[in-house]
């Protein structure tokens, strides 16, 4: 049973993190907007798990880089972020995933964190 969510909260004992109308058990990477399962690639899931951790703060394409591919991005694409960001915006169907010209990404969504 998926229950509704009202804001973001990570909870660590649940391994739960909710927002809003997203669930995501982090454990069997499982997302959810509301009832819905959403799919997402292993890293559009860690790059969401990242804005999140991050929810209120700028992350610049190196963070995200370095967090999510593990690399200090020498051989990726420059458009890689970006794309990905795009992909992530158009499942989840949301705009709280903002670009900060010339800095990076910030989560603009309401962030409770317990």
């Amino acid at each position: 049973m998926i229950m509704p969510a009202v804001i973001l909260a990570i909870q660590e004992e649940s391994d739960r993190t909710y927002m809003e109308w997203v669930f995501q058990h982090l454990k069997t990477m499982q997302v959810y907007k509301g009832d819905e399962p959403v799919t997402l690639s292993k890293k559009e899931f860690s790059l969401l798990l990242y804005l999140w951790e991050n929810a209120g703060q700028i992350v610049s394409k190196e963070s995200i880089l370095e967090h999510v591919w593990d690399i200090d991005g020498q051989f990726v694409d420059d458009n890689t972020v970006t794309v990905n960001i795009s992909r992530l915006k158009n499942k989840l169907g949301t705009e709280e995933i903002a670009n900060v010209r010339g800095l990076g990404y910030i989560w603009t969504g309401k962030v409770n964190k317990n």
